[in-house]
């Protein structure tokens, strides 16, 4: 398995930037009252997953929340109930 490294925190610094030039501040995380959509720091609504069964969504959210928040500086956490 690969092991990702930041080198520079320049690069999280650059990427938190751009993530609030969009209007979409990290960390981003997955709506609980609606599978598929994620909201931004400030709970704006940000990405709606469609065409999808509701266990597919939550998984793609899951996998673009890791991805963003981890090239933005944020650790990954388990979920309560998560094994």
């Amino acid at each position: 398995m690969a092991i990702l490294a930041i080198k520079s925190l320049r690069l999280t610094d650059d990427f938190q930037r751009m993530a609030q030039a969009v209007q979409a501040p990290l960390p981003w995380t997955e709506d609980e009252n609606c599978a598929g959509r994620m909201r931004d720091a400030n709970g704006e609504a940000i990405i709606c997953i469609m065409g999808r069964s509701d266990k597919e969504a939550s998984a793609m959210c899951d996998l673009i929340a890791l991805a963003m928040n981890t090239c933005g500086g944020f650790k990954a956490t388990r979920k309560p109930g998560d094994s």
